[in-house]
């Protein structure tokens, strides 16, 4: 099975992704602006420490090979991470090279996971030029 921390922390950001992130247009006013403070905070603090480790993740050659599906679930909490982050945190060349080889992958779930990426990526609020150079 995979490392017990691993499956701790895809947890924790899935957490994170439900409780904070994802709104649906149901949440009072109060726990919006609670969820906003939260996602701001953590934009200026874990943000940057938090992607670095899903980049280690996605990095790692043996889990790969022996945990494609821990890797898929990276994939996945790096896209929703995308919606409301930096771009530049994840749009650097060595970080777009790993994701864009992970898309060319035969194991539909990790592909699945790194076109989320790529699209979330585009569809953040960037010129078209700057997501050209994104995918160039």
């Amino acid at each position: 099975g995979q490392p017990v921390y691993l499956e701790c922390f895809l947890r924790v950001l899935e957490e994170v992704d439900q409780q904070v992130v994802e709104d649906g247009g149901t949440r009072e006013p109060e726990e919006r602006a609670r969820n906003t403070a939260i996602k701001d905070e953590m934009r200026m603090r874990d943000l940057p420490t938090i992607i670095d480790t899903l980049f280690q993740i996605l990095s790692a050659k043996p889990l790969l090979d022996s945990q494609p599906l821990t890797v898929a679930r990276a994939l996945t909490a790096l896209a929703k991470l995308v919606t409301w982050s930096d771009a530049s945190l994840i749009a650097s060349t060595e970080r777009l090279q790993c994701v864009f080889a992970l898309l060319l992958l035969a194991h539909a779930p990790c592909a699945a996971g790194a076109a989320s990426v790529v699209e979330a990526l585009l569809s953040k609020g960037m010129s078209c030029s700057a997501k050209f150079e994104l995918i160039e």
